[in-house]
């Protein structure tokens, strides 16, 4: 944190964020889990966690178009 210069209820925010998108695809959850988890004390980091989701979330998506994998909420009888 001292190498980025930002503080730990920041870098919380934007890692919880940024990794539950990644890791469940819930975009709106994500941004939620995050500031439910700092609470009040991170009001001014709740904007740098809605960027930080969103960006994981665009990431995994492309990715996955990239290497052909199916997000894993699809139905795979509805694809065929």
């Amino acid at each position: 944190m001292v190498w980025f210069d930002v503080s730990p209820t920041l870098a919380i925010a934007v890692g919880a964020a940024a990794g539950t998108a990644a890791q469940t695809r819930l975009v709106l959850t994500s941004m939620l889990f995050a500031t439910l988890l700092v609470g009040t004390q991170g009001l001014d980091a709740v904007p740098a966690a809605v960027l930080a989701a969103a960006a994981a979330w665009i990431v995994t998506m492309a990715l996955d178009q990239r290497h052909g994998s199916k997000p894993p909420y699809r139905d795979a009888s509805a694809a065929a």
